[in-house]
């Protein structure tokens, strides 16, 4: 009879610290950081953001382009219609297969328009 105690206690047991070590791996990748860059608009449309961004290990100026799904969070803009060709943008992204995944997407403002959002 104790055995069967213990051994329904130590089953319980291991089910909940199971399920307490899943949870606290899926808030870590939930929590993980975002990817950061910066550059000049090239091309926008719903689904791409092509930016012109400085590569400093090869010193050069490079094309990146950036997928952007339905949850994308938008700063200074309500709509990605509203971001122009020639605009610098700061995006916060995450890399998954070999693509870069637009997640937050941030339009540098004039001084003027700086000056009306505060």
């Amino acid at each position: 009879m104790k055995v069967k105690i213990f051994l329904s206690i130590f089953f319980i047991f291991n089910i909940i610290l199971n399920c307490n070590s899943t949870l606290l791996i899926a808030q870590e990748q939930e929590d993980e950081e975002l990817l950061y860059s910066w550059g000049s608009v090239q091309e926008i449309t719903s689904s791409k953001l092509v930016t012109l961004e400085y590569d400093y290990e090869n010193e050069q100026e490079v094309e990146i382009e950036y997928n952007i799904e339905s949850d994308l969070e938008l700063n200074y803009v309500d709509s990605i219609e509203e971001i122009n060709v020639g605009d610098s943008v700061e995006v916060e992204y995450e890399e998954i297969d070999d693509k870069k995944i637009a997640r937050i997407i941030s339009v540098e403002l004039s001084n003027e328009e700086e000056e009306t959002v505060e």
